[in-house]
């Protein structure tokens, strides 16, 4: 325990003297003042606090030296001016990967346009928004298509009708059909030799009737009436001609049985009504806007009651959900960067951001105004990464040599620093605030600041020191390795320990 200042001690030493309080308390309890169970209270009161102040006068004085309270794993307390026992480490050249810093923005691998393969519908629901993952062919709106199913039916009502002619064609005439036929071709027969008999006999009349126009018996008039009927005659028998014509061969079409062309043409016309729901089918599919890929909604435009067109981009979409961070990196350094190259991500405004990503591309082309080209970092999937966000990327290029200790010596502080105890040729140590730098294979971490190549540093046991305490070193840590470790996203600062000054 360190011991009190000297404002303290004076107040302890000029104290009256333990015999000196009791007589006090006594002469208390004779003059009534108090009863006897406060005199005896106040008898013991007196007595531990003298004691109290009596071993606190030995402490400062050096006569007891006291005992300090351990944790159960820490090394085994020691009186001052005893070594204590801890494992220590020479601060030792190691490989260090060496890196360019950058920055850039987050960008997406592949950007997808969703449109509407239909015109004119109105959209009556959105069913995705922004940020959120969608696979491909899943709805992403759906618009009205009450007109399209009307139309729908209708060709499809079509579709029946010719479904039925064909059938009737492939079936053939029914004999009742030729009968009926036959029937009208006799009938048109008859009505030839009627239409010849009435012909010849208004010939008959019209011969008569121009002698007594020739004798004048009858007038112009007269004549011309007969005329006219033998006229109607001739084209009666001509219509009825004609008729029977018909007729006949009517009745040889239907004893021939239906011609292939007939058979074709309504096939045809059936071909024609099924294409039609063919394509009212697939404008009704078209009323329901599905994801062209899948990954996540970058962008939404279109809205609830809007009329949408198939020139329009409604939604947009992150292609399997990738994005990768464009850094900007001046023309003189793109030599040091390889494809295929570990890249450490973070950013100074959101400190939860801290992944690895890897050189997917550099841009052949450089930027003729800047003099940068952009390095494209193929990103892993991380819910805090947003496309247009500002982030900082440290690219490793090259392995060069550095100094490293083991990371049990490192003693993060409250304030973010790190301190490590130093042992200096009299075996006493004292904190030297460092600052570290890359992490190595089997738990060493390289020093940038604070320490020099040879430095005796306390591993094991460094929590449980002060400055001037002196140690015994027990053990050495082995070397780190010769291979630096690929970079690693930067780790949340460890609980800070104990202050390097306290005992």
């Amino acid at each position: 325990m360190s011991p009190e200042s000297p404002s303290s001690q004076s107040q302890a030493l000029s104290r009256p003297p333990l015999r000196q309080r009791i007589w006090q308390a006594l002469r208390f309890g004779e003059r009534g003042w108090v009863s006897s169970r406060v005199m005896m209270l106040g008898f013991g009161a007196g007595v531990v606090v003298s004691l109290g102040a009596g071993i606190w006068l030995s402490q400062a004085s050096g006569e007891q030296d006291s005992t300090e309270a351990t944790d159960p794993n820490a090394p085994a307390a020691q009186t001052e001016g005893v070594a204590k026992s801890v494992t220590a480490a020479p601060v030792r050249s190691a490989q260090i990967r060496q890196f360019l810093d950058a920055t850039g923005t987050i960008e997406a691998r592949e950007l997808v346009p969703v449109k509407s393969q239909a015109t004119g519908l109105q959209v009556i629901r959105v069913l995705v928004d922004e940020g959120q993952a969608v696979q491909a062919n899943q709805p992403m709106a759906i618009l009205d298509d009450s007109v399209l199913r009307t139309q729908l039916l209708q060709a499809r009502a079509s579709v029946m009708e010719a479904e039925a002619a064909l059938a009737e064609l492939k079936r053939g005439n029914r004999p009742e059909a030729i009968a009926q036929a036959r029937e009208s071709a006799k009938q048109a027969v008859a009505r030839v030799v009627q239409t010849e008999a009435d012909l010849e006999l208004a010939e008959q009349r019209l011969k008569r009737n121009q002698s007594l126009h020739k004798d004048q018996a009858i007038s112009d008039d007269r004549l011309s009436e007969v005329t006219a009927q033998a006229r109607s005659a001739q084209a009666a028998k001509v219509q009825a001609e004609a008729a029977l014509g018909e007729a006949k061969q009517r009745l040889q079409e239907l004893e021939r049985g239906p011609r292939q062309e007939d058979i074709a043409q309504a096939q045809a016309q059936l071909f024609r009504t099924q294409a039609q729901v063919r394509e009212w089918e697939a404008r009704i599919g078209q009323a329901r806007v599905v994801a062209s890929a899948s990954g996540i909604v970058a962008d939404r435009q279109v809205r609830v009651g809007e009329l949408v067109s198939n020139d329009a981009n409604l939604f947009t979409i992150i292609e399997g959900g990738l994005v990768e961070l464009h850094l900007l990196v001046p023309e003189t350094q793109i030599g040091r960067i390889q494809v295929g190259a570990p890249v450490r991500v973070t950013s100074d405004s959101n400190k939860q951001i801290q992944v690895v990503g890897k050189v997917r591309e550099i841009d052949p082309v450089i930027n003729a105004t800047s003099r940068q080209a952009t390095v494209k970092v193929a990103l892993p999937p991380n819910p805090s990464l947003r496309t247009g966000m500002f982030l900082r990327g440290e690219v490793a290029t090259a392995i060069g040599q550095g100094l490293a200790i083991p990371t049990a010596a490192v003693l993060p502080q409250g304030d973010g620093s790190a301190v490590v105890y130093r042992i200096k040729p009299d075996r006493t140590v004292n904190a030297v605030p460092i600052k570290t730098g890359e992490v190595l294979p089997g738990q060493w971490i390289e020093v940038k600041e604070g320490l020099q190549a040879g430095d005796a540093i306390v591993v094991k046991g460094a929590p449980y020191l002060k400055d001037g305490d002196r140690v015994q070193v027990t053990a050495q840590a082995p070397p780190p390795p010769t291979t630096p470790a690929p970079p690693q996203a930067p780790q949340q600062s460890p609980s800070p320990a104990a202050s390097p000054t306290s005992s």
